[in-house]
């Protein structure tokens, strides 16, 4: 029951679109399949490049690398996840978390898969460069071909595979950043929605006066219902009584005279 005087807003109008709702599940459906392609990407791949650069003698730590790598979109994933483990049980409502806190988290989300893709796309670049070095090197003809060398034409097949992995990495991150910057917007369109429903979730009842004679003023939000006065001179207010001796009044006195 509202207070006396005002009425509440329907809380079961949904604030989302259907067509926004079914767009939401879409981009986060599409975002746990980018997530699953990377992470299936990432880690056979730094594995393998561990194994090369430990026989090439190269500083190259894929622990780190697939924590980095993986760990973004490990957690994107859970929180698409509990989103639609909140929706399934919310049925009906269209409603999901609290959109304040997608903006938190789609903001970490996006900035993250953006800096990845600078990163990988970095080297993506620079196992491209690699590969060109060992492919001059074999093409030379130089010794370094022979049986015995560090460096061979597995290498160069190894090399160029890493970078044609790295950067199709990189473009799925790519599109993971664009695909998580879309549902922060979003995010931040539906707090904002959710805000201003709040503010006018207690409407005050417009009550004005029709009886003839009085004012038809509405009332504000902070006015009590109840109906208005009539303005001050519409007021029929009892006038005194003045009683006036004619004999004491000096034209009386002139007139009397003649």
């Amino acid at each position: 029951m509202g207070k006396a005087g005002y009425h509440d807003l329907d809380r079961g109008t949904p604030l989302v679109s259907r067509g926004w709702h079914i767009a939401k599940i879409v981009l986060r459906v599409f975002s746990i399949l980018l997530s699953c392609g990377a992470i299936g990407l990432e880690v056979p791949t730094a594995l393998k490049y561990k194994e090369e650069a430990n026989r090439l003698q190269l500083d190259y730590d894929s622990v780190v690398d697939i924590a980095i790598t993986v760990g973004p979109p490990l957690l994107m994933t859970l929180w698409d996840t509990i989103e639609f483990i909140t929706l399934c049980v919310r049925r009906g409502g269209r409603r999901g978390l609290h959109p304040g806190f997608h903006v938190a988290l789609e903001l970490v989300f996006w900035l993250a898969a953006a800096v990845l893709t600078a990163l990988i796309a970095r080297i993506a670049f620079v196992a491209g460069d690699n590969a060109d070095y060992i492919r001059g090197v074999l093409d030379s003809g130089d010794d370094s071909s022979s049986s015995d060398s560090i460096i061979g034409y597995a290498d160069l097949q190894i090399f160029e595979g890493f970078a044609l992995k790295t950067k199709i990495a990189a473009a799925l991150f790519a599109l993971l950043a664009v695909t998580r910057f879309v549902l922060f917007v979003r995010a931040c369109v539906e707090t904002d929605h959710r805000r201003k429903a709040r503010r006018q979730r207690r409407n005050p009842i417009i009550v004005t006066s029709h009886h003839e004679g009085e004012a038809s003023v509405p009332l504000t939000a902070y006015d009590p219902v109840g109906p208005l006065a009539a303005p001050p001179q519409y007021y029929d207010y009892a006038k005194p009584v003045v009683q006036v001796n004619v004999s004491e009044h000096p034209v009386y006195h002139q007139q009397s005279r003649y």
